[in-house]
């Protein structure tokens, strides 16, 4: 019932996304937008962990984030214009055999989304930051994925 409820009407499904209308998202023209005090998108009310499951594409519209305008419906639409099913549906990595590579990039990833969050990430680093990805097996792991990623499409 409840996900009947989420799913059946707009106004139900922001209140279940974004959190109260005014107080937790606003509206700029047709656009959802953070509020003023917000820093970042990652303090919008339903920005958790698996939140993209409860995404309902018609009723999801746009963003603006900073000075963009991001259209979720037109990415949505763009991602499956060659894709025959919802993009990676049904597939989970197997990262065994990049275990270090993927722990290195996924604490170097939060510890850039926190500088950014607060603000100290400069431009000048992500060359550092790039390398640093590259030294510590980004490009394997990318390629083991990949590899898993294309056996799984052949089969699906």
């Amino acid at each position: 019932m409840f996900l009947n409820w989420i799913q059946s009407d707009r106004e139900n499904y922001r209140l279940f996304r974004y959190g109260i209308h005014g107080r937790d998202y606003n509206i700029v023209n047709e656009c959802i937008t953070m509020p003023d005090n917000a820093r970042s998108i990652n303090e919008l009310f339903a920005s958790w962990i698996g939140a993209s499951a409860w995404i309902n594409i018609n009723y999801e519209g746009s963003y603006w984030i900073g000075g963009n305008r991001f259209d979720m419906k037109e990415y949505w639409q763009q991602i499956v214009v060659n894709t025959a099913c919802v993009p990676h549906s049904g597939f989970e990595p197997d990262y065994t055999s990049v275990q270090s590579a993927w722990l290195f990039r996924r604490s170097s990833f939060t510890s850039l989304i926190i500088e950014m969050e607060r603000g100290t990430f400069q431009d000048k680093d992500l060359d550092d930051y790039i390398n640093r990805m590259k030294k510590n097996g980004a490009d394997e792991l990318v390629r083991v994925i990949q590899q898993q990623l294309d056996q799984w499409k052949e089969q699906n």
